[in-house]
C-alpha cells in the first residue's frame, strides 16, 4: 500500500505545490471512504463533506491548494452525489450558501444575534471578561 501513495504523489504535476498535493490526498481519502461506506451501508455520511469544506474554508487562501474554490467544491459534490441520501446534497448546498448555519440555526437568527451583540459591545465584553476570569471560577 505505501507504494500506491508514492505513485499517486509522483503522478501529480511537478509544479503542484505541497498545499495542492495535500488537498488532493484529503479529498481522495474522503471520497474513497464515502464510496466504501455507501457500498456497504447504503449511503455515506454528509458530515464528511461538511468537514472537508469547513476545513478548506478555514485555511488561508494560499494554503488551500485549489484554484477556484466554488468549482472545486461543486466537483467534489458531483463526485460524492451517488453515495449520499437524496436530501443530503440539498442540505449541503443550504449550508454553503448561508441559508442554514451552525447545525440548523437559520442564518436570519444568527444575523439578529450578531446585530444585538454589535449593538452592545461594551456590555458583552464586560460579561465575557467576568465569565472567563480564572480567579472567579
Amino acid at each position: 500500500m505505501p507504494g500506491l501513495f508514492a505513485r499517486l504523489w509522483r503522478s501529480l504535476p511537478r509544479a503542484a505545490s505541497f498545499a495542492s498535493r495535500r488537498c488532493f490526498f484529503r479529498r481522495s481519502v474522503i471520497l474513497e471512504g464515502m464510496q466504501v461506506l455507501a457500498k456497504h451501508l447504503g449511503s455515506a455520511p454528509k458530515e464528511w463533506l461538511f468537514t472537508y469544506v469547513n476545513e478548506l474554508l478555514a485555511l488561508p487562501v494560499g494554503e488551500r491548494g485549489v484554484g477556484d474554490l466554488k468549482e472545486h467544491i461543486a466537483q467534489t459534490f458531483a463526485v460524492a452525489k451517488p453515495w449520499l441520501k437524496p436530501d443530503d446534497l440539498r442540505e449541503l448546498a443550504m449550508h454553503l450558501d448561508g441559508t442554514v448555519k451552525n447545525s440548523g440555526v437559520p442564518a436570519a437568527v444568527i444575523a439578529q444575534a450578531l446585530a444585538w451583540i454589535l449593538d452592545k459591545v461594551a456590555a458583552v465584553k464586560l460579561e465575557w471578561s467576568k465569565m472567563h476570569n480564572p480567579r472567579k471560577r
